[in-house]
């Protein structure tokens, strides 16, 4: 069923539903950003998942939103607008020795400010860390935040006892992190000022593979294995979304929800689809469902070719502050927002490389090319085998039957080529 109807939205043209109302005045939008740690296309379908469910006939989904293999170059896609590898991140980011984003680029949450937007960081980072001059817990908001609370730079090694950051205060928190996530944004949501902009990072389902309470989870019951933790902590997420969008007056803000990347390939879905997940540069690992809500957005399931990129541009598009510098890789997709047509993206470019920063040798390098047309070529590497497949998505979703056209390998590495950019020398 899952296939068939993935299949279906590449055949068939998308007919236009009712637009949501128009917003209430002219005045600047309120701003929302959801982001969900590890889960792919597969666990969206297949999870219990009440809010997700609630929102398909009210919010638009895309059905073709790409985002990196790793965590750290698509949090950096979202915030700054920019390929990552142009500021040395090729994986998830080790805050102690990693620098990652410097404090120049300019950050969504800047150009909002600038624009007088109350702007709010509340869970996962991940971004930046050994910056020079820079204490690593000041980083978010030296980059336009006014707050950032039930922080942490990276991952926690457990989500019932953890070490939490609040405005660069560290305590040890025994919240369990959505919930403290949760708590912290809805408390500045329902106190700050509009237009705001909060971005609402949360740290599961990534390991360590835990079972939210039941505060979240209510009666349902989960196997006792680690892939039931997995459904447990993703159901516990996606209710305390639906928490916080009951404070949210869709007349007035725009949400968008999306994981930033796929499964981990230890919890992989069962009667799994994809031949790869989360750090692969396969469907599993870099296709994810992004779900956008709000005034005149209209609802229904969208085609359109959108990276994680291409965020702040459609955030400064949504807020009238659409001539700004900086995000030089997004390109706003508000017009498919609005069922106008669709996104502008021509191609999707992700990558994976190991280490972080501007090495002179590579140890790992994994990468895709996605056409508007469905078309895709990857890189990738197991053990000290690489190899380059190409394949058809708009007939093979799943990536099963690979392709041979020395023509579009060529084609499509060109694309490859423009988006690494003259200064790449691997």
């Amino acid at each position: 069923m899952l296939l068939s109807a993935l299949l279906a939205l590449f055949a068939c043209p998308q007919e236009p539903l009712e637009a949501a109302p128009e917003p209430r005045s002219a005045a600047r939008p309120d701003l929302l950003l959801v982001v969900i740690d590890d889960a792919g296309w597969e666990d969206f379908e297949r999870v219990p998942l009440a809010t997700f469910r609630s929102l398909r006939n009210q919010a638009r989904i895309y059905t073709r939103f790409y985002v990196s293999p790793l965590c750290s170059p698509t949090r950096a896609q979202l915030h700054f607008g920019r390929y990552p590898h142009r500021d040395g991140l090729g994986k998830a980011i080790d805050p102690r020795r990693d620098a990652g984003v410097p404090l120049e680029r300019l950050c969504i949450a800047e150009a909002l400010r600038s624009a007088d937007y109350a702007t709010g960081l509340f869970g996962k980072w991940h971004v930046s860390g050994a910056l020079p001059g820079v204490v690593p817990p000041e980083a978010p908001q030296r980059q336009g935040f006014d707050v950032w609370r039930a922080g942490n730079l990276a991952n926690l090694n457990d989500h019932y006892r953890w070490m939490r950051f609040d405005d660069g205060q560290r305590t040890e928190c025994q919240t369990y992190s959505t919930l403290a996530v949760l708590e912290a944004a809805s408390a500045w949501w329902a106190e700050a000022p509009a237009p705001r902009f909060a971005s609402v990072c949360f740290f599961a389902p990534h390991e360590p593979f835990q079972r939210a309470p039941e505060e979240l989870t209510g009666a349902q019951r989960f196997p006792s294995t680690m892939r039931g933790n997995f459904d447990s902590a993703l159901v516990g997420v996606d209710a305390a979304i639906g928490r916080l969008l009951a404070q949210v007056d869709l007349t007035r803000t725009f949400v968008f929800i999306l994981p930033d990347n796929g499964s981990p390939g230890d919890m992989r879905p069962p009667d799994a689809l994809s031949p790869g997940y989360k750090a692969k540069p396969y469907e599993g690992g870099i296709r994810v469902p992004l779900i956008v809500a709000g005034p005149g957005v209209v609802p229904g399931e969208d085609q359109s070719l959108v990276q994680a990129a291409d965020l702040p541009r459609t955030l400064l598009d949504l807020a009238g502050l659409g001539a700004q510098d900086g995000f030089e890789d997004s390109l706003s997709f508000l017009g498919s927002l609005r069922a106008q047509g669709p996104g502008p993206r021509p191609f999707a470019f992700l990558q994976r490389y190991d280490p972080n920063g501007f090495p002179a040798e590579l140890s790992h390098h994994a990468w895709a090319v996605v056409r508007a047309d469905g078309k895709k070529l990857l890189q990738a590497q197991e053990a000290r085998s690489t190899h380059i497949e190409l394949y058809d998505l708009s007939i093979d979703p799943w990536e099963s039957m690979p392709l041979g056209s020395t023509d579009l390998i060529r084609e499509l590495t060109a694309l490859r080529d423009q988006a690494l950019g003259p200064d790449w020398v691997h």
